[in-house]
């Protein structure tokens, strides 16, 4: 009787071990820099277009924030640039974003580009139905 529970309870620990490697490498926290500037850790506001603030994006919820890619959703504001930019009025489109290319930054492992799809209606012919934007490494975090 011996003989077969000692084979038993090895093969017990050795699978309660795996598991435990592999969540490991999930809970890695990778950061990014919604605004542009510092990094933080699940971000729920997202700055895309850092130069002129244009479009920020709100509301994010994160359905996946993993070691090497992260999806959620979120709302973007658009300003529609009617008559200009500086007079125009801004509308809210849903979008999904994904953040991937993981780098070392600094002390920290930061997603360096993002991808923005609008959800369901875009803002105008013109506008892409989805389109990347690529990250330099940003401030270290700040908590």
């Amino acid at each position: 009787m011996r003989r077969f529970i000692l084979p038993l309870a090895a093969a017990a620990a050795a699978a309660l071990l795996v598991p435990a490697a592999a969540s490991a490498k999930d809970d890695l926290r990778v950061f990014f820099p919604g605004d542009c500037v510092t990094n933080e850790y699940k971000p729920t506001s997202i700055q895309p277009f850092c130069a002129d603030a244009g479009m920020p994006i709100t509301e994010i919820r994160w359905q996946r924030y993993g070691a090497k890619n992260a999806r959620g959703s979120g709302v973007a504001e658009v300003n529609n640039c009617k008559p200009n930019c500086a007079a125009g009025k801004t509308r809210d489109y849903a979008v999904r974003v994904r953040l991937t290319r993981v780098r070392q930054c600094g002390d920290v492992p930061q997603f360096t580009r993002l991808r923005i799809a609008f959800a369901d209606n875009r803002p105008h012919a013109g506008f892409r139905k989805a389109f990347h934007q690529s990250y330099r490494c940003a401030d270290a975090p700040t908590g």
